[in-house]
């Protein structure tokens, strides 16, 4: 059953909170490829992108195919964090580079 007073969408920018405004922040950045990382968020305000960079794999038994080169982005509000999970993703095997890249607000 469907109630006909209730809206059926809502704003996308901001939403109405006890009196206070809580907006959606947009953010990206670009490594070295070439390539846009983005993120939003109404509760984070980030200022750095961890870009992990995993090499390709070759065909084995449990993936006949392989698995392609690919790259995974995470963010953080400092630049120490951000180093931080760098050092920790250098431990890992199959990781080809590391970007800690400074975020801009869109």
């Amino acid at each position: 059953m469907r109630w006909t007073n209730q809206p059926t969408a809502r704003p996308i920018n901001g939403q109405r909170c006890h009196d206070r405004v809580i907006m959606r922040v947009k953010f990206e950045a670009t490594d070295a490829a070439g390539r846009v990382h983005k993120r939003s968020s109404k509760s984070h305000i980030y200022s750095h992108c961890v870009v992990v960079h995993f090499a390709a794999h070759p065909p084995s038994k449990l993936w006949p195919e392989g698995v392609a080169a690919c790259s995974h982005a995470e963010w953080v509000q400092s630049c120490e964090l951000a180093e931080r999970k760098a050092s920790r993703w250098r431990t890992k095997p199959g990781v080809e580079a590391i970007e800690v890249l400074k975020a801009g607000q869109v």
